[in-house]
């Protein structure tokens, strides 16, 4: 089937790679998107779409805080972990807990830990997170993983 002029467009558009998380009854929820933005300077704010029945977008939708992992270059197959939900972290890989007491990823670029400041629901597949940013820290030199750069389909998620 040809690509439409819409698919094409959205397929220009430059998505970055992360791994959005939080903690449940002890069980770490994580999973990646492509759709993180920030949409606020002061105070800082990030916009983080994930599927609207996802475990995890009703665990933050409901106030959990919550912590984005910034994936850096060269790391798809730790992303290609977070595809379809918490498949754990691979051998080589370890988690951390940041101060809001979300998991992270300890050898992803950088981390940015939220606490719930809004939803945005009923838009379709997807929920809108809005996340204020509690602390930001850069955890390695390097430069961020992009969608393009792994192979994965944008309009996939």
């Amino acid at each position: 089937m040809p690509e439409t002029s819409m698919q094409k467009a959205l397929r220009s558009l430059i998505y970055g790679v992360y791994v959005v998380s939080a903690t449940q009854d002890g069980d770490n929820l994580m999973l990646l998107s492509p759709w993180v933005a920030q949409v606020n300077l002061d105070p800082p704010t990030l916009g983080v779409s994930l599927s609207a029945d996802s475990a995890l977008a009703n665990l933050i939708g409901s106030g959990s805080p919550f912590a984005v992992s910034i994936l850096r270059a060269g790391q798809k197959t730790l992303a290609e972990q977070f595809l379809h939900g918490d498949q754990g972290v691979g051998e080589g890989h370890s988690l951390a807990q940041a101060e809001n007491g979300a998991p992270y990823l300890a050898d992803a670029l950088a981390i940015l830990e939220c606490e719930h400041a809004g939803s945005v629901e009923n838009l379709g597949d997807h929920t809108i997170l809005l996340g204020q940013v509690t602390t930001a820290r850069m955890l390695s030199d390097g430069h961020p993983l992009t969608l393009r750069q792994t192979g994965f389909d944008p309009l996939d998620f």
